[in-house]
């Protein structure tokens, strides 16, 4: 039985570009887009990143025909995100943390398929955007290590890393027993967004054990999320992974 896990960067659901740096309320036209987009995909759990507020989530889960959970950012509140899926529940309690995040992580037991029972984490790590560049670096690493040594330990680790491979993330994230699966399947050097960017930030990392069980990896075409007229669905394309 195959079973589709999706991450994405919605970008607030705005569509990129936009203009300002404060997100509004989501747009309908992007919101029917990417739900499209992941039926395409065939997704049967989505971690999504930059969703702005609750009523951004439930319009994407109503439009995916999703459920899931919602976790609102931490010191930005606009960067929450979510973990859409047909069935889970919520695993462990990331507020008991000691370190308080910037964005969010999210910890799921998924429930159904030849997942059921793993525990999924969606994150997203600071980007350097509201501190400097050492302060965001440090903060990844605390965030990362917090997150993995929070009951219950997860299996899967995917989202917004906001940190190209050969970091102190991926130090970390193999130090751990982790596994990155992009260049694993071919797509090591493969930018994860619409327009031209640096590296790849986004990232779906799996225990040693899970490994035998991803069967492909796969990131669209940036023509795959245009609006028209230069427009985007968002500034990251979507990873998509297939387990068996």
């Amino acid at each position: 039985m195959a079973f589709t896990l999706l991450t994405h960067n919605t970008y607030w659901l705005q569509g990129m570009p936009f203009e300002g740096t404060d997100p509004g309320p989501a747009r309908a036209e992007v919101v029917a887009g990417l739900a499209a987009l992941y039926r395409t995909l065939n997704a049967d759990v989505c971690c999504v990143q930059e969703l702005q507020s609750l009523a951004a989530f439930e319009a994407l889960a109503d439009a995916t025909g999703m459920r899931g959970f919602f976790r609102s950012g931490q010191r930005y509140k606009p960067y929450g995100g979510a973990v859409l899926f047909q069935d889970g529940e919520p695993a462990g309690d990331d507020s008991r943390s000691n370190v308080l995040v910037e964005r969010f992580w999210l910890k799921v037991r998924l429930g159904a398929g030849p997942l059921s029972g793993v525990v999924l984490c969606n994150a997203h790590l600071p980007s350097g955007r509201q501190t400097s560049r050492e302060d965001a670096a440090q903060a990844r690493v605390e965030e990362l290590r917090a997150l993995i040594a929070a009951k219950p330990r997860p299996e899967i680790v995917a989202g917004d890393f906001n940190e190209p491979p050969g970091g102190g993330v991926q130090k970390l994230m193999e130090a751990q027993g982790f596994v990155d699966l992009a260049p694993k399947f071919g797509h090591g050097e493969t930018d994860s967004h619409t327009r031209k960017h640096a590296r790849r930030i986004d990232y779906v990392w799996v225990s040693a054990e899970l490994l035998p069980r991803v069967k492909a990896f796969h990131v669209p075409e940036p023509a795959e999320l245009a609006l028209g007229g230069g427009r985007y669905l968002s500034d990251h394309l979507p990873l998509a992974v297939r387990f068996e």
